[in-house]
């Protein structure tokens, strides 16, 4: 038996430095936590202050919808896709996979893009572009112009067209502006 192991005044130093690290360690977990509460105090209080100074200017409390209507999205054209249509492997820019045949596709018809409808649907929600060349996403545009007459090369296509009244309020030829 060694004469050390049952001196007390070695027992009272191993207690107490353990202690001394508890003590530490609590008192740094304590402060850590009164600054985390200070911190997230200082941010609410922020944000606080940001939407009443929003409200007094009459400007909109909740940002922007930064994609476009389901409406729009919904109106865009979808196709089910054939390889014998183009030529090569066509693939998905959004998630980087091929387009198989039969699979239905979302057209942008202002750069002729062609997507998965889940893939473009999902980037449209938070987007407003093409994901592959940025272009503005929206549908073809169409302009109804009375008919008065019509040249010889064009093919029009009448659309008959009723007021509230429900009386024909004549016909109109369909352009499509790219």
């Amino acid at each position: 038996m060694d004469v050390n192991d049952n001196d007390p005044g070695r027992s009272y130093n191993v207690h107490g430095t353990m202690l001394v690290i508890a003590i530490v360690s609590v008192s740094f977990f304590v402060i850590l936590v009164i600054l985390v509460f200070i911190y997230v105090r200082c941010v609410l209080h922020r944000q606080a202050r940001r939407r009443t100074a929003l409200g007094l200017l009459g400007l909109p409390h909740e940002p922007p919808v930064t994609g476009l209507d389901l409406a729009i999205i919904e109106s865009l054209p979808t196709i089910v896709f054939r390889h014998d249509l183009k030529d090569g492997a066509i693939e998905c820019a959004v998630c980087i996979s091929n387009l198989e045949d039969g699979e239905m596709i979302r057209f942008l018809p202002n750069c002729e893009h062609n997507f998965h409808v889940a893939c473009i649907d999902t980037w449209l929600g938070t987007n407003t572009t093409c994901a592959v060349c940025r272009t503005v996403a929206e549908p073809m545009k169409v302009v109804l112009t009375p008919v008065v007459a019509t040249p010889e090369a064009a093919k029009p296509i009448d659309v008959e067209s009723t007021d509230r009244t429900g009386e024909d309020s004549g016909k109109y030829l369909v352009h499509h502006q790219g």
